[in-house]
């Protein structure tokens, strides 16, 4: 399902411009309009994307929507596919994964459907009382390696602080990285 655009329309929809032959009656390579004057339509393919960035109601304060109804609405919108992206969390991440599940054994589209999981950290600059805010992160993973690695970050920049907090310097993350 598209959006329809007349065939009258299309170039212009298409191009943004309006060309006219001497006459001013349109441009001269489009086909002539049918004898019953109606207007036949073209079917446009919207296309594919992908939210890369999405906090669920885990990430508190920020995130509004239960990863449910995220996967949920993803799916009513036609996304290709959808990163859950808590604060230093996989919180949501089960909770999508089921509900993508559910939806995969009725819904057609739903199995082509990508879960992406990731996690969004920031970094502090410097050390116990001296630290202070850094870089903000998208970490996706693309592999079930990808998953472990960040689930040994999260947990590691979880460690490092008090509970409820996380704190993850860059040299951590380097070194993590090697």
């Amino acid at each position: 399902q598209g959006t329809k655009v007349p065939r009258r329309r299309q170039s212009r929809h298409l191009t943004g411009l309006r060309r006219t032959t001497a006459s001013g009656r349109g441009n001269p390579l489009s086909p002539p309009l049918p004898r019953h004057g109606r207007i036949p339509y073209i079917y446009t393919v919207p296309p594919a994307y992908a939210e890369l960035h999405c906090l669920s109601n885990f990430s508190f304060l920020r995130g509004a929507s239960h990863p449910e109804e995220l996967v949920e609405r993803a799916l009513a919108l036609e996304y290709s596919g959808l990163a859950l992206t808590d604060e230093c969390s996989f919180a949501g991440s089960v909770r999508a994964h089921l509900a993508l599940t559910e939806a995969r054994e009725t819904d057609e589209p739903a199995r082509a459907f990508r879960l992406i999981h990731g996690t969004e950290i920031q970094l502090t600059e410097g050390e116990g009382r001296q630290a202070a805010p850094g870089a903000k992160l998208v970490l996706l993973a693309q592999t079930r390696a990808g998953y472990g690695n960040l689930s040994q970050l999260v947990t590691l920049a979880r460690r490092q602080a008090s509970k409820g907090s996380y704190q993850l310097s860059a040299d951590n993350l380097e070194a993590h990285a090697a």
